[in-house]
């Protein structure tokens, strides 16, 4: 039992270091050994075993955008087929998939079902306490149904995902990372309000 958590403490160490040189795929397989050893040693359906489920299902959502980005919009797909299946019992991980799902699918001009994905995630969002800011949903929301021209619905998203970030930065501490990162997403929800009420022709009321 000590040899096996010894092992687990090896391999996290691994993916980390990998993660950090940009080896993400040698990271995520890396990952993958450790949710073997921890099924092995504790059961498939143990904390543990959910623990590194989620960090699964987190990291290869993380370099599924990466690839998303690079315009290789297969190994993108690829990547979040595996973090649906990670995440089959996890709302969180199901949440963060189907956000990125619906990148995907606005990449590649398949809009319904970008917004059909974000409707899941706000569904589970809703039902759900999650660990994640649903405000990010709500931005996504925004970008799909401004490409499909959809400007008022677009301004509420983006209304809405503002008032949510209000209230998660009064909890933050101004100094630290996650207030730093809540202040950008912020800053992303003001420009898409002013860009949708600049198709409104709504500029002169602000």
């Amino acid at each position: 039992m000590e040899e096996t958590e010894a092992e687990i403490e090896s391999l996290e160490r691994e993916s980390r270091s990998l993660q950090t040189q940009g080896k993400y795929l040698e990271s995520l397989e890396a990952l993958e050994a450790v949710l073997e050893k921890r099924r092995a040693l504790f059961g498939t359906d143990s904390q543990p075993a959910a623990q590194t489920c989620l960090q699964l299902c987190e990291l290869a959502n993380h370099i599924a955008v990466k690839y998303l980005q690079k315009d290789d919009f297969q190994m993108a797909l690829d990547l979040l087929r595996r973090a649906e299946v990670l995440a089959e019992r996890l709302d969180d991980g199901k949440a963060i998939t189907f956000n990125n799902y619906a990148c995907y699918y606005r990449r590649m001009g398949k809009t319904k079902l970008a917004l059909a994905y974000l409707h899941k995630a706000q569904s589970l969002e809703e039902r759900s306490s999650l660990s994640h800011s649903p405000a990010n949903t709500h931005l996504n929301m925004c970008a799909v149904l401004s490409q499909i021209s959809k400007h008022d619905q677009a301004l509420e998203q983006a209304m809405a995902a503002i008032i949510i970030l209000q209230g998660e930065l009064l909890d933050l501490k101004e100094e630290s990372q996650g207030f730093r990162e809540k202040a950008e997403f912020m800053a992303m929800a003001f420009h898409n309000m002013a860009v949708e009420m600049e198709y409104l022709k709504r500029v002169r009321s602000m």
